[in-house]
């Protein structure tokens, strides 16, 4: 049932509610927090007006997400993550973008302190730059998503397959033929902390890599992204290992073909 014209989704392991709301600087802003951690059964329960957790036992980052958008409330819903920094006019800046788009069932925005990847206009995203969205610049109409579109509970952290779980639930959003678009404001900016699964550019990072492309792209897309990947990432994975070993790591990825 709507209530509420917006509403953040927040993820996070064991922490106590009120202090992650304030620090996202949520405190004034309709929230939904799910908190997986050790519990015998899940419980939802509100923490006042605005605010509500759900403490649940399950495990993995798309689980959790699922979990906050079948309990959504909201007209329009954010995710979030346990490590940003919300700006002050959050819901404003959130339903100006749903009031330029009017036809929008995504909107995905800019963190402060991240790369624009996708430039400075307001635009309907092609299918080929839903791959370079994060997870925090997602927003969406929960009328279009719920009951219809979820994210896969093979990937992301928790799961042992690296990330990627955004860029399949845009692109089965793509698939649905929702319209997503791109709204350049800056919402957030992210803290640089210690993420829970990645380790650094080694063989696991570019084999896990390899064989997510392929389930997610399919076998010919995903050999000629992984050519892309490797050539226009060098700097990033430069100190940590060669052309031929991230190649030949992400090619065995992608032949596995283990997420079938």
């Amino acid at each position: 049932m709507i209530t509420v014209q917006f509403q953040v989704l927040v993820n996070y392991m064991f922490e106590e509610a009120n202090d992650i709301i304030t620090r996202l600087n949520l405190s004034n802003v309709p929230t939904l927090v799910v908190n997986q951690c050790d519990i015998s059964k899940d419980e939802r329960k509100k923490i006042d007006e605005i605010h509500s957790i759900i403490n649940t036992n399950s495990r993995g980052l798309s689980i959790g997400r699922n979990i906050g958008v079948m309990n959504a409330s909201a007209k329009i819903c954010l995710l979030s993550d346990d490590d940003e920094l919300f700006i002050d006019d959050l819901e404003n800046t959130i339903l100006k973008a749903y009031d330029h788009f009017k036809d929008a069932d995504l909107i995905v925005f800019n963190m402060s302190n991240k790369p624009k990847k996708l430039g400075d206009v307001p635009k309907k995203l092609k299918k080929y730059e839903l791959l370079k969205v994060s997870s925090w610049q997602i927003s969406f109409r929960l009328d279009s998503i719920k009951k219809k579109i979820k994210f896969d509970k093979r990937l992301g952290a928790g799961t042992g397959n690296g990330a990627s779980e955004e860029n399949k639930f845009l692109l089965d959003c793509y698939k649905a033929k929702l319209n997503i678009y791109y709204y350049p404001s800056e919402i957030a900016s992210v803290a640089q902390k210690q993420s829970t699964w990645f380790h650094g550019y080694d063989n696991k990072y570019f084999y896990n890599r390899g064989k997510t492309t392929r389930y997610i792209l399919g076998y010919p897309i995903s050999m000629l992204y992984a050519f892309y990947f490797i050539i226009t990432k060098r700097k990033l994975y430069k100190k940590d290992s060669s052309i031929i070993k991230a190649t030949l790591a992400m090619m065995k990825g992608i032949f596995s073909n283990e997420l079938k």
